[in-house]
């Protein structure tokens, strides 16, 4: 509020309210409160539970499975959904040459999928990236940054949504959705609701997973969960 010399809450309103002022400060509202919770590249947690149920998902479908579909709900600047994306390509050679995967990223600050979009990071934050992962998911701009493979950029795409109306996305089945460091926003109700829609986002199959303790209190009849070290997570059945 001070840095735009707002110094009180009924001036800060008005400012956000303005239609030419106001919407490039509410980006900046919005980031501030959640665009700068960065996940790592490498979370060897979520890589260890999803990358053995993704091989599972294709051994067990035969010629049945024609795409993996993932899902980083609150992407931020993107470190996430493109872990998934190196994950999904990974899996999906070893496993079914040729298998197609695609990966959407949603967070509602504008300024971290700028970011994400750019898809350029400093090569400190790849540091602890698999070998296989940094090698064919990014190419060195210079000694201090590297930016996505333009294999991988096709295969990802981010969108501006807010996960309280996650249920406009229509159409869109996932065989895993993440959502971490997200749902610690809400109250319990609303982040029922969030995740009682997410769940129906799930192809039948389908694994969500969420931080440890977010599924404290929720239930669902179609769903059976489960837990890995930080992470908690749930099937569709």
């Amino acid at each position: 509020m001070a840095k735009i010399g707002c110094f009180d809450y009924e001036t800060y309103f008005d400012r956000v309210r303005d239609v030419t002022e106001g919407t490039p400060e509410l980006a900046e509202l919005l980031h501030s409160i959640t665009g700068e919770q960065t996940l790592p590249f490498c979370d060897y947690a979520l890589i260890d539970l999803v990358a053995p149920y993704l091989a599972d998902r294709i051994q067990g479908s035969g010629k049945n499975l024609f795409s993996l579909d993932l899902w980083s709900a609150g992407c931020g600047s993107g470190a996430e959904a493109w872990t998934l994306a190196m994950l999904a390509r990974t899996t999906a050679r070893r496993h079914s040459a040729g298998l197609y995967f695609g990966v959407m990223g949603t967070d509602i600050s504008s300024l971290a999928l700028q970011q994400a979009r750019e898809g350029i990071y400093p090569e400190s934050e790849l540091s602890t990236l698999p070998p296989d992962y940094r090698l064919h998911g990014f190419t060195s701009i210079d000694s201090e940054y590297a930016c996505v493979t333009e294999e991988l950029a096709e295969r990802v795409c981010f969108v501006q949504s807010n996960l309280v109306t996650a249920e406009e996305l229509l159409g869109i089945d996932m065989d895993v959705i993440v959502c971490r460091n997200v749902l610690t926003h809400y109250c319990q109700k609303s982040k029922h609701r969030i995740l009682d829609c997410l769940v129906d986002h799930l192809k039948p199959g389908g694994l969500l997973v969420v931080g440890l303790g977010d599924l404290e209190g929720w239930n669902h009849a179609a769903v059976c969960t489960a837990s890995k070290d930080s992470l908690e997570a749930c099937i569709r059945q």
